[in-house]
Formats: C-alpha cells, sequence, structure tokens
C-alpha cells in the first residue's frame, strides 16, 4: 500500500519523498491516538475533523486544508489525504479497494489497560461493524481493561517529577506540575491551593514544603526552557503520579469549535487527586561541584559539566538536555557530542 501511495503525483509534478513520508507517518499516528473523526459525506468524500476542530473535505486526490493549499503544487499530500490512502486504499485503476483485503488492513486502534497498569495501543482490523465489536470484545475478554486499575471513569494518570508556585492575584497559591521528558517544556498542568487541605495534601504528596519552593513573579507558569528554570522549577524529592481528568469547559470549548471561534482555550487538564502510590525513589539531581577557579554560582544555581571539563552553554534547550540525560542516566553526558546523540535517540522514543 505505501508504495502506491508515494508514488502519487499531482500537477504533474514528482512526489517531494521525504516531505510526503513525513505526512504519511503524521497521519499514521493520529489515527493510532484517534485524532481524527471521519465521516462519509458520499462515494470517495470523507470529512476530516481533527486538532483544530475545522471540518476538511477530502477525497484520495484533494483536501480544503492549508497544507494542501499550499504543497499540492510540489506533489505533497497532506496529512488528511494521506489518513483517507491509509483507511481505503486505491486499486491502480483509482477504485477504492475499501472491500478488499489490502497488505495493511489495520484501520483503527484503541487503548486499553493491562492489569499491571500499562496502556496499550491495540489494532482493530477494517471488516464488517459486528466483526470489529466483537475484536474489542476479544481484547477485554482477555483481561485488558477500559480504564486503568484504581481509576474512575475518564480519569487519566500521569507521573511528574518537578514543581513551581505562582500565586493568583488574590495570592491563593497555585502549583504547576513538569514531565520528565527532555521536548516537553511545559508545565503539565496546575491547581489552585485554595485551602489549608489542599496545602497539606500537596506537601504530603511531593514531600515538599509550600514556602520551600520559590516564587515565580510571572502571571503565566515557568517553562522549563526559561533561563530562569533552575531557580524556580523544583524537582520532586521522587516522582508522584497525578490523577487528572480532561476541564468539562475545555470539552464544551472543543466541541463548539476551539480555536476556530476565537473564545478563549480554557486549561484542559484538571487534578483529581495525588497518587504516590507507585513513586520510584530517585536521587537527587546531579550537580558537578566547581573546580578551583570556576567562578562561584549565584544564587546557588546548579553548575552543569561534562565529564570532559567543559561547561554546559547558557543555553536552554541544551540545560533541558543535559538536567534530562542525569535524571536518566545518574551522571553527566561525557561530551556535548555524546549529548546530543542520546537526545536524538530519547525523542525519537
Amino acid at each position: 500500500m505505501d508504495q502506491i501511495f508515494l508514488s502519487h503525483t499531482q500537477g504533474g509534478q514528482p512526489m517531494d519523498t521525504g516531505k510526503q513520508n513525513e505526512r504519511f507517518e503524521r497521519a499514521r499516528a493520529a489515527l493510532a491516538y484517534g485524532e481524527y473523526k471521519i465521516t462519509l459525506l458520499e462515494d470517495g468524500v470523507w470529512s476530516i475533523i481533527n486538532g483544530d476542530n475545522t471540518p476538511y473535505r477530502v477525497t484520495h486526490q484533494t483536501c480544503e486544508c492549508k497544507d494542501f493549499e499550499h504543497n499540492a503544487k510540489h506533489g505533497v499530500l497532506c496529512k488528511h489525504i494521506c489518513a483517507i490512502h491509509i483507511l481505503f486504499p486505491q486499486t491502480q485503476g483509482g477504485q477504492s479497494k475499501m472491500n478488499e483485503p489490502t497488505p495493511n488492513p489495520i484501520t483503527g486502534w484503541t487503548r486499553l489497560f493491562h492489569p499491571s497498569g500499562a496502556q496499550v495501543t491495540l489494532p482493530i482490523v477494517y471488516a464488517a461493524a459486528g466483526n470489529m465489536f466483537g475484536q474489542v470484545d476479544a481484547y477485554l475478554g482477555a483481561g485488558f481493561q477500559v480504564n486503568a486499575p484504581g481509576l474512575e471513569e475518564g480519569e487519566q494518570k500521569q507521573e511528574v517529577v518537578s514543581v513551581s508556585r505562582r500565586e493568583s492575584k488574590d495570592s491563593t497559591p497555585i502549583v504547576a506540575f513538569y514531565l520528565a521528558h527532555p521536548k516537553t517544556v511545559k508545565k503539565f498542568l496546575h491547581s489552585y491551593l485554595n485551602n489549608q487541605d489542599d496545602v497539606q495534601a500537596f506537601e504530603t504528596a511531593t514531600g515538599l514544603k509550600l514556602d520551600s519552593i520559590p516564587l515565580w513573579p510571572g502571571e503565566r507558569d515557568v517553562d522549563k526552557d526559561s533561563r530562569q528554570a533552575d531557580e524556580y522549577i523544583v524537582p520532586l524529592p521522587r516522582p508522584i503520579n497525578l490523577v487528572w481528568e480532561v476541564n468539562p469547559k475545555w470539552q464544551t470549548w472543543s466541541t463548539e469549535g476551539g480555536k476556530s471561534t476565537g473564545a478563549i482555550e480554557p486549561h484542559k487538564r484538571i487534578l483529581v487527586r495525588y497518587d504516590a502510590t507507585s513513586a520510584k525513589p530517585v536521587s537527587a539531581p546531579l550537580s558537578v561541584p566547581a573546580t578551583p577557579g570556576d567562578p562561584k554560582p549565584a544564587n546557588g544555581a546548579l553548575v552543569r559539566k561534562y565529564q570532559d571539563g567543559t561547561s554546559c552553554k547558557d543555553d536552554p534547550a541544551e540545560r533541558v538536555a543535559f538536567d534530562a540525560y542525569t535524571k536518566a542516566n545518574n551522571n553527566s553526558p561525557a561530551s556535548l557530542e555524546a549529548l546530543r546523540a542520546w537526545y536524538r535517540v530519547a525523542v525519537s522514543k
């Protein structure tokens, strides 16, 4: 199927294979994560709605999206057309093969949980509706679960490793939690600590005193790639799990058209509770001592040095990657080149 798909040309122009492969993979990932809502409008014509909640009219050759408008002249199909080719392959004569066996018949995925708590994405093969229904039943019958163990319907769990603090205009404490992945620089979610019970729950779960976290002066949560991140984002003594759910206000905003309406996007995630039962102890963040002659770090800032003796540059991206490496390996990288090699592998996972 991929070979037929990638041999397409648009307006006589040869396809840019690299760009086309990228869009093909993006389409495959979007289908795997259930990001597309696809509706058959008429024979050979579908409506696809994705993250921006804008419906696009799509065929095997055309789409109404901006990407196709800009790149069709270069022979590159957008990810929406790619998705249609994946789901409904065509024969060389241009007829849809949606009712025929294909070399890659998977047309959907479902996310379920193993009893251990591991989340998995499992394939659903295109067939009659009853057959596809039976495939899901088979997964559930084998022991896979719709919800993670210990979670209620609609709840999800996420491990976080660091936190920052700011205050609202009425001085209510707001804590923001961050993921370990070096490519995720923004907070995962934030939560208002509206009363002493909220403060106590936070301190018990994290092992940190709220007042020990430096107060970020900004109106929005500090990002991990900020030059001031080291001062205001504090590593947790150990990772903790947050149980969260999607904000109903965000769901309403998304259903009503999302960004296309011009309305301000509500926060997507709401903290339900802390779950430290499966938290893993971790060592303190590694700090390589300064050598004689090195300038003393101001305000206790972390000194980052490679094992070859060179210092980490004052580059937010490099600092984020350096910290992620030391957390994952409990040691500093051998060199900048070694860090880059590790990072390329880490972000591809």
